[in-house]
């Protein structure tokens, strides 16, 4: 009489049962060890820290895989790149502050440009130094409260109530305070006084001083 035989192989299969994240807070960027232990000992924790201003610390992450037949395993430490983007961020909001501290004031006048770095508390309305000025209207480049240039739909350049040159679209005048010594427009020259070395024309004729001081008219050449 014939025996069939047959051989059946039982094989446990290894599933996935649960994952858990763990962090923890430390100082310098060496990661620290991957946990043996399950579940991991303190400083590791399964809450999130948040990031708190100023802190310098690293956070790293582990995984923790826990399977069905009751083994688990760690994935490596590695950095939170969360964490150190919330960091990055605080760091350069600081840096502007700084920035807007020691450079940057502001009123009911305008937004002012000034180095503030000694710790001066100066703000538009009250400068101590050279600074720039902001407003809806202008640029206006001051020493103090004087302006000395000012830049905007019409230049100033120079004090208004000393020598100085107004500048628009128009036309561009020389004055000293009210009065006006020199204006030009396109195609005309208005001056008290007016000084040409060499030859000065008018249409088709040319005018200049000759060496022995007479004046001398001839045609344009």
């Amino acid at each position: 009489m014939a025996k069939i035989s047959a051989t059946i192989t039982l094989t446990a299969v290894r599933d996935i049962e649960s994952v858990t994240w763990y962090y923890q807070l430390k100082a310098g960027t060496v990661a620290p060890a991957k946990p043996t232990a399950s579940p991991p000992p303190s400083p590791w924790q399964t809450s999130e820290p948040s990031y708190t201003e100023g802190d310098t610390k690293y956070l790293f992450v582990v995984e923790r895989t826990i399977y069905t037949d009751g083994t688990f395993e760690y994935t490596s430490p590695s950095l939170s790149a969360s964490f150190e983007a919330a960091k990055k961020a605080y760091n350069e909001a600081q840096e502007a502050k700084k920035t807007a501290t020691n450079f940057m004031s502001a009123d009911s006048l305008g937004v002012m440009v000034a180095d503030m770095r000694n710790g001066s508390s100066q703000t538009p309305s009250n400068p101590s130094g050279r600074n720039v000025l902001i407003d809806n209207d202008s640029v206006d480049i001051r020493k103090g409260s004087d302006v000395l240039a000012s830049f905007g739909e019409n230049a100033v350049i120079g004090q208004a109530e000393g020598w100085h040159q107004r500048i628009s679209s128009e036309e561009t005048v020389f004055a000293y305070g009210e009065k006006i010594y020199t204006y030009l427009t396109p195609g005309k020259i208005l001056s008290e006084n007016m000084e040409v070395r060499g030859s000065y024309y008018v249409g088709d004729y040319s005018i200049r001083v000759a060496g022995d001081g007479k004046l001398v008219i001839g045609r344009r050449k």
